[in-house]
């Protein structure tokens, strides 16, 4: 994300503006393109790579072969040990994947999983203050609204500063909104469509497919209106409709419109009514 435009027209030596024109005119979609236009330095096969390691000195290993490390390894050596750097820390925490609900790792952002982490940050007394790296779609309005309600206790506590990767949308958008700043790139996503439900009414579509029909007792009027048997009464379409509305964040403060660039503006609806809201 971002422009690195200038960074490229310095490093391969061609002006931003004829970078822009190759790409406006899709000059350079082969490989033997790029090389004539000067993107890239040569064109080998991968074997050819170990002439070009030895030809820097690269000793391969016991087995003629060289080794490699995974970028996420290299990164990894490069961390600094930041319990011996001050008293005072600044944490970071990541935000990264779909927000789902409980306990967990993996790809995903569980709900229950990143809120422990955001609690255990602000029990810190070394962390003065904290960054939330947010790079999700959203998921679960549920997880979405137990990590919001721990940024609300975090930023009663510390200062709280948002940097929203590629999107933060939906609950991305939501759990970003209680921090003390909030910090986009200029081609992030963000905003939130709001909160749609619907109800699946398979009946006849299994009756006149199938030939599988519905029957049964119950002990109350309404067991089974979340079923995927026919359609709700009216009360049970309420119910739905009633939920979505909880679902709805009023009571969250959401950036008023484009200009707003913190978070405690005063609450609008519109930003759960559809409209994308960009900080």
């Amino acid at each position: 994300m971002g422009n690195h435009q200038p960074e490229r027209s310095e490093s391969r030596g061609i002006a931003v503006g004829e970078l822009n024109r190759i790409a406006d005119a899709l000059e350079v979609t082969l490989p033997e393109e790029a090389l004539h236009r000067g993107f890239v330095d040569s064109l080998v096969y991968e074997d050819y790579m170990q002439e070009v390691f030895a030809s820097y000195g690269v000793e391969p290993g016991s087995r003629g072969e060289y080794e490699f490390v995974t970028l996420g390894d290299y990164a990894t050596q490069l961390r600094a040990d930041l319990k011996n750097v001050s008293s005072s820390q600044v944490a970071i925490v990541y935000a990264d994947g779909a927000i789902v609900d409980g306990n967990g790792t993996g790809k995903d952002v569980y709900g229950n999983t990143l809120a422990e982490k955001l609690a255990r940050v602000r029990r810190n007394d070394k962390v003065r203050a904290v960054v939330l790296r947010v790079n999700s779609p959203g998921g679960s309005a549920l997880a979405s609204d137990v990590i919001w309600r721990e940024m609300e206790l975090l930023r009663a506590e510390k200062p709280v500063i948002v940097s929203m990767g590629a999107y933060a949308a939906s609950g991305g958008y939501y759990i970003s909104c209680p921090a003390d700043v909030i910090v986009a790139d200029r081609m992030t996503l963000t905003g939130s469509i709001g909160v749609y439900g619907m109800y699946l009414d398979a009946g006849a579509a299994l009756k006149d497919k199938l030939g599988i029909t519905f029957d049964g007792c119950a002990a109350t009027p309404r067991p089974t209106w979340v079923s995927c048997g026919p359609s709700p009464p009216s009360n049970g379409r309420s119910s739905c409709a009633a939920w979505i509305r909880f679902t709805l964040p009023s009571r969250a403060t959401w950036p008023q419109d484009a200009t707003c660039r913190w978070p405690k503006c005063s609450t609008s609806r519109r930003g759960a009514s559809g409209r994308v809201k960009m900080p």
